[in-house]
């Protein structure tokens, strides 16, 4: 579902709209076309590879709850222009 906010006039789109995806990345507005599922079945790479991230998400996370890593992860993730979710994440993978 798409978020739209009005004021003065159309400020953001975020969401699907039809076959695209409205989102911000860095501070602009992008659109792109929406993703389409594969059809195929994951190979063991890529099992393996989703299982690592899914582990290094789950440790960012617990990471995150404590004060002290939050505000360090913070403070890199600005300086990188990242979210803190990935940079957290990114130390764990």
């Amino acid at each position: 579902m798409a978020k739209v906010t009005l004021n003065s006039g159309l400020t953001a789109i975020r969401g699907q709209i039809g076959g695209f995806v409205y989102r911000v990345v860095r501070g602009k507005q992008v659109i792109s076309a929406a993703p389409e599922p594969s059809r195929k079945p994951r190979t063991p790479p890529q099992q393996a590879q989703s299982g690592r991230l899914g582990k290094a998400s789950r440790q960012a996370s617990i990471a995150l709850k404590n004060p002290q890593k939050r505000a360090a992860y913070r403070k890199r993730a600005k300086k990188l222009g990242k979210p803190i979710m990935a940079v957290a994440t990114s130390d764990f993978m």
